[in-house]
């Protein structure tokens, strides 16, 4: 599979998740802050993490423990690229301010990875792949602000027995 273009920037909101009773099921996105993450192919394969810029420097360096990488290697996998990447990540939401700044680096991540490979995997897909990113940076797959970090807005999430059903709330 050939790359689209050479180099591909996304970004992804932050959010607010819990906003109702249950846990993890509706969050919304925020007009600001953003994380933005960009991709540059490279004719090996294997992702590489070249920079993190922005409010956190200090994070993991293996693409499977990073949150803006876990759902890339995943999705390369998956769509068997014949080529690599260099991720650049711009960390403009803060760690530990509840405002879902894995989620937002995640989403980035497999949205900009979509778009290079030249699919459209659709909304449940994107979702899981950007799982990926929060299971790697807090051990849960907790879809609430992944999901409005995704579709923009207030999304509910239901999850049971594997399958994952959006909703984007007008």
């Amino acid at each position: 599979m050939d790359p689209a273009s050479n180099s591909v920037t996304a970004e992804a909101p932050a959010g607010i998740g819990n906003l109702a009773v249950g846990f993890d099921i509706l969050g919304q996105a925020l007009a600001t802050p953003h994380d933005r993450v960009t991709l540059r192919v490279r004719p090996e394969r294997g992702i590489e993490i070249v920079s993190v810029t922005g409010l956190v420097t200090e994070l993991p360096g293996d693409p499977l423990k990073n949150c803006a990488t876990a759902g890339i290697v995943r999705m390369f996998d998956d769509y068997q690229a014949n080529f690599g990447v260099q991720v650049v990540l711009e960390k403009g939401i803060s760690l530990g301010s509840g405002m879902g700044g894995s989620a937002a680096s995640a989403v980035a991540g497999v949205t900009a990875a979509a778009a290079l490979l030249g699919i459209e995997p659709g909304m449940p897909a994107l979702l899981s792949y950007a799982l990926d990113g929060e299971e790697a940076a807090t051990g849960a797959r907790h879809a609430d602000n992944a999901a409005s970090a995704l579709l923009g807005g207030v999304a509910l999430v239901s999850m049971s027995e594997g399958v994952t059903t959006l909703r984007r709330l007008d």
